[in-house]
């Protein structure tokens, strides 16, 4: 980790330790990705924003994930417009719903993943024949247009050509034909995303060191990116900003089966990073818009994460508190076989794909034989298998756990240097841990539990008989037996039990100073 250069606090994640896991609401979601349009700056945004989204950012991955975010639990981003030199692609035509002798093909620069079908309404040839267009799978209709050698399907950024068939033009367009094409949105360069990432840690963090945690990174985009964002994390966690970035692989392409695109992820993916997770999951879904489009999972998987509590795992099925359960939206699992003119495609995605997507540290997202929804599979990191962070619900308290000691520890700055002063730090320290273990963002029945997975050690309950309903249910909780003291000892016993202890967890300020004295 680089260190700061002035006098400062720095912590750092070492797994295998306690192995935090936790629980809190992170209000902020930091999203940084591709638009059309946009100011250079960090932006705050909220939903009473959302009517205005596309006059402040147009169209693009940004705008589209700054909506999915919000559909998916978030209360508040912190925004920035990623400046690219890349362009969108089109795909290859599916033209096989197409029985006029004519051509219908596309042309230009996607701002955005579409999934666009054109339909003819009214048969004839080239300024005779009329149809109508969609960006959802043919969901919802443009008005009815009349056919030319080009036409602009604003604000797609993509031109659809229309050309008679030689001298015979009658035949050229008939009612009914359907031509379908996919397209993908610009994805910046790897580059250009970690210029992005060093303006967002400059601007979106206030003087008091209130900031995201999660960054987002809109978009598809590829390994160099994932790379690239896990060397910025040693950056932002030197400087007291502690962040994970949750980033998204590209969609599927016509021409690949899902076996394929599968194979070609796992096949792609090298980053291995406590830090960085990467979202495979994909499916169709319902926007804010009603608009129905195929899409990725990264902003409703992140927006998720706002709306939980650290602690909680995100794949949760059972929908008992607002933000768990079925994902908002969601209409069935992707990606799909399209099928001739079919405006509802086949879900081509098999339970063995999506685990093997998921064992690559893949997030991903299912679907339940006999239960409505799609729901998240997991919150994988890229983490090693080895790593205690390999779980998003594992390493969001830690991030949380960082950002509050070094809070703490900050006061104690150019203080004593003696062993008692040295104490004093580690109780500041400890003391703020504690304070999130008081309440309940990082439970300590875990803490326990890990210390005697990993280093057999003998956990001991201990407190006044009046703290035993508290006792009883950590008790109950932990997956080990625990020594129970609770009630059983003196003032002086405490504090002698507690000078043999390698570690004291309490939310007790009188048994934390008797620990730091110890």
């Amino acid at each position: 980790m680089s260190l700061p250069i002035l006098p400062d606090v720095a912590g750092q994640a070492i797994g295998g330790q306690l192995g935090l896991s936790g629980g809190g609401n992170i209000e902020e979601l930091g999203i940084i990705g591709v638009s059309s349009a946009g100011p250079a700056g960090v932006q705050t945004i909220d939903p009473s924003m959302l009517p205005g989204l596309l006059s402040l950012y147009g169209t693009g991955p940004l705008a589209r994930a700054i909506k999915d975010a919000f559909q998916g639990g978030a209360q508040i981003l912190k925004t920035l417009r990623c400046t690219t030199s890349q362009v969108g692609a089109v795909d290859t035509p599916n033209t096989g719903g197409k029985a006029g002798t004519g051509t219908i093909g596309f042309t230009g620069n996607p701002l955005d993943e579409y999934q666009l079908v054109v339909r003819i309404t009214a048969a004839g040839a080239l300024g005779t024949a009329r149809f109508r267009w969609s960006s959802d799978m043919g969901h919802t209709w443009s008005d009815e247009l009349v056919t030319a050698a080009t036409v602009l399907m604003s604000p797609t950024g993509v031109t659809v050509t229309f050309t008679n068939a030689g001298s015979s033009v009658d035949g050229s367009f008939l009612v009914d034909d359907v031509v379908r094409v996919r397209t993908i949105g610009p994805s910046p360069t790897a580059n250009e995303v970690g210029t992005a990432i060093d303006t967002f840690r400059a601007q979106a963090w206030s003087q008091n060191g209130q900031g995201p945690h999660i960054i987002l990174i809109a978009g598809p985009t590829g390994d160099t990116v994932w790379a690239g964002a896990a060397t910025k994390v040693s950056v932002f966690h030197g400087s007291g900003r502690y962040v994970a970035f949750i980033a998204e692989t590209r969609p599927p392409t016509d021409a690949e089966t899902a076996a394929a695109w599968v194979a070609a992820m796992v096949a792609a993916k090298t980053t291995v990073a406590d830090f960085v997770g990467v979202s495979a999951g994909r499916l169709e879904m319902v926007d804010q818009d009603g608009l129905r489009r195929e899409t990725g999972v990264a902003a409703l998987y992140s927006g998720r994460l706002m709306a939980i509590p650290a602690q909680q795992n995100p794949a949760r099925v059972k929908a008992d508190r607002a933000y768990v359960g079925p994902i908002p939206g969601a209409r069935a699992l992707r990606p799909a076989l399209y099928g001739i003119g079919t405006p509802d495609p086949i879900p081509s995605m098999t339970d063995s794909q999506i685990k093997t997507l998921s064992d690559a540290g893949f997030i991903t997202c299912r679907s339940f034989f006999g239960k409505a929804g799609v729901y998240f599979t997991d919150g994988r990191m890229t983490s090693a298998p080895s790593s205690d962070f390999g779980e998003i619900d594992r390493v969001r308290p830690a991030l949380k756990a960082l950002h509050a000691a070094r809070l703490a520890c900050l006061e104690e700055l150019f203080g004593d240097g003696s062993q008692a002063g040295l104490r004093q730090i580690e109780a500041v320290a400890q003391d703020a841990i504690n304070q999130l273990i008081a309440r309940g963002e990082i439970p300590e029945t875990e803490v326990a539990d890990r210390l005697i997975e990993q280093n057999n050690a003998q956990v001991i309950l201990a407190g006044e008989e009046a703290e035993r309903p508290i006792a009883d249910q950590v008790a109950a909780a932990m997956r080990h037996k625990a020594t129970d003291m609770v009630g059983k000892t003196t003032v002086r016993q405490l504090a002698d039990l507690m000078s043999h202890a390698k570690l004291v967890v309490t939310n007790d300020n009188a048994c934390l100073h008797m620990a730091s004295m110890a």
